[in-house]
């Protein structure tokens, strides 16, 4: 039997004057990948992926616990790791990584993103979500068939205001 770790995060973005961007980080071990950790006792991978997105870029962000992404690869010590992400955004924050927990944040377009992260698990989850997103994109623009299908996220980010970006496109607050 196969001893498996399970551990949740998140496919973070936001837009900033009118481009996606997704957040990106570097590890410790310096490998860089999307914000994730194990899921802790009492933990819903969900409350886990929440967690681990504030521990490592700073960002109250709101899931859209919907749509999810799952990577599964094998661990260096033997058994194998399966992570869920979940889609993630957030408005109006400054990127703001924990040295605790990875060496940094930052925020990226799609082509740059996938370019940068280090194992190829990885990448393929960020280009799966960016596909989801477009999709969602425009049936938002025809409208949802089903009065529940919004597409919107669980939670509203804490803190969000209602006009003005105050992150520069490298995840930096504005002076």
């Amino acid at each position: 039997m196969t001893n498996m770790e399970y551990s949740a995060g998140g496919v973070l973005f936001t837009h900033v004057r009118g481009r996606r961007l997704y957040v990106i980080v570097t590890e410790l071990d310096g490998h860089t990948g999307l914000p994730k950790g194990h899921i802790e006792p009492g933990e819903t991978p969900r409350m886990t992926a929440l967690r681990e997105i504030r521990e490592e870029t700073g960002i109250r962000a709101a899931l859209y616990p919907e749509i999810s992404f799952e990577e599964r690869y094998p661990l260096p010590h033997g058994g194998e790791k399966q992570v869920t992400y979940f889609l993630a955004t957030y408005r109006h924050q400054a990127l703001c990584p924990e040295p605790r927990h990875v060496r940094g944040a930052e925020l990226l377009p799609l082509g740059e993103a996938l370019r940068r992260l280090t194992f190829p698990g990885a990448r393929r989850v960020l280009q799966e979500a960016d596909t989801a997103l477009r999709v969602m994109e425009r049936s938002a623009h025809q409208g949802p068939k089903d009065p529940g299908a919004t597409g919107k996220p669980l939670v509203a980010p804490a803190g969000a205001k209602s006009s003005g970006d105050e992150t520069d496109e490298r995840g930096h607050g504005k002076e």
